[in-house]
């Protein structure tokens, strides 16, 4: 997630969460036994990145990527089934590792386990516990960031069994869900606690459900379906809840923004928008790179908007329907690989949208591109096979208020070749083979503007 150069990844998608859990219940079957091959037979890896390169021209750049330490064991649980799914946090400062919860089988029947791969240091643990509710047909998720009251010191491998806390009493939220206006009263409610520890996520068609705890929310309204590039997202006020009850929300009434990007036909394009006075807060990117999963409680309660164009279009031609207000727009269009967009213009444009508008983008011309090439290998020299390599650079030296972002995977023996558009200040990152599954409702995505 890139926040300070204005590029945030869309991954909540609004869909059954019934579908989630049993999507997710698959993965974690499947998967579970290549994690547990995958981990006895190799060494495990950390991520690594690169700042301010400059990819001026052809450029090599070989990565050594360092190793870690691995913690792994048992979630200590009477119904192992449910916590899988959920995630172990490893915390030491401002750095959180995390490792999904998987189902291990042996004679002695079915286990819930977790693996993480850390550096060496002290860490506080936590786990971030997923809860399904399914008393109506499309079903909730809670998930509470739960204090494991554990610290650990990593040296070098170490099992630890853990016992989990028990979730505190929940109550339950429902009412009416009423629009002002364009807006389709179905979509997705998430009730974002004040503390940032619990979040919760309730379909609403007309009417919704939501299991929370005890406490104060931000209420956020979610229409459409980010898989399709097509989604806007939306504060709908802030509500205080002590015991179970009723609360109904309207849905604002909707501006229309609406144009062309206009690129080259048969490129993918997409156009986002995010409310400018939120944009301000959005926090610098950083934090450990190359996460196996991201925390659903990393979602952020702000109001932005993003709609796709298909590259069979031969208009380019999009409408967005947003709440009133000054949002900051961009566009992205794609290339030959759907891992490489450029964005412009950098930095958004700024723009008051309190009626319908109009806004085209124009893709500006392109150079050739150059190559960013090399070999990843591990700290014995021996190369990985498979890590993924990505770049983002918004100063691009032909390419003025753009921002080009790419990657690619490796080969098996480790070598890589990434085009891209001569810039400075690429931020390069490299990450080993993916070894377990995404947390519920999350995906990997190709990048929006914001």
């Amino acid at each position: 997630m890139r926040q300070g150069g204005c590029v945030i990844s869309t991954r909540v998608r609004v869909r059954s969460t019934r579908g989630i859990a049993v999507g997710i219940l698959a993965s974690l079957l499947i998967l579970s036994s290549f994690v547990g091959t995958s981990a006895q037979g190799e060494r495990p890896l950390l991520g690594a990145r690169r700042t301010g390169v400059e990819v001026m021209g052809d450029t090599v750049l070989d990565v050594t990527l360092p190793s870690a330490f691995v913690l792994s064991g048992k979630i200590l649980t009477d119904d192992p089934a449910s916590v899988f799914g959920s995630l172990v946090l490893a915390r030491s400062g401002d750095q959180v590792f995390s490792g999904g919860v998987m189902p291990s089988f042996s004679s002695s029947g079915l286990t819930a386990t977790y693996r993480i791969v850390l550096p060496a240091g002290n860490y506080r643990l936590y786990c971030e516990r997923h809860i399904f509710d399914f008393d109506n047909d499309e079903g909730a998720v809670l998930s509470v960031l739960l204090d494991l009251s554990q610290t650990v010191a990593i040296t070098g491998n170490r099992t630890l069994d853990l016992p989990l806390p028990n979730v505190p009493q929940t109550v339950s939220l429902s009412g009416r869900i009423e629009s002002a206006g364009r807006f389709p009263t179905k979509g997705v409610l998430f009730f974002h606690s004040s503390d940032g520890n619990v979040l919760a996520y309730a379909p609403f068609d007309g009417d919704y459900q939501a299991r929370l705890l005890p406490g104060s929310y931000t209420v956020t309204a979610g229409i459409g379906d980010t898989e399709g590039e097509d989604y806007v997202q939306f504060r709908l006020g802030e509500v205080t809840v002590s015991a179970s009850g009723r609360r109904d929300f309207t849905l604002p009434q909707a501006v229309e923004l609406s144009g062309r990007v206009l690129r080259p036909a048969g490129r993918p394009a997409n156009v986002s928008a995010i409310a400018a006075a939120e944009a301000a807060n959005l926090a610098p990117n950083g934090g450990v790179p190359c996460q196996g999963g991201e925390l659903m409680l990393n979602f952020s309660p702000r109001t932005w908007a993003m709609v796709g164009i298909p590259g069979e279009s031969a208009t380019g031609a999009y409408r967005l329907l947003l709440p009133p207000g000054t949002y900051l727009l961009s566009a992205g269009v794609g290339f030959d690989s759907e891992e490489a967009m450029l964005f412009f213009p950098v930095p958004p444009r700024e723009r008051s949208l309190m009626a319908d508008a109009t806004q085209d983008f124009v893709m500006p011309e392109l150079s050739p591109f150059v190559s960013l090439s090399g070999r990843i290998t591990d700290e014995r020299g021996q190369p990985v096979a498979r890590a993924s390599i990505s770049a983002f650079s918004d100063a691009l030296t032909d390419v003025p208020n753009a921002a080009f972002s790419a990657s690619v995977e490796a080969d098996a023996q480790g070598r890589y070749r990434l085009p891209l558009l001569r810039g400075t200040r690429y931020e390069i990152t490299i990450c080993p083979p993916v070894a377990s599954p995404l947390p519920p409702g999350f995906r990997v995505r190709r990048p929006s503007p914001f």
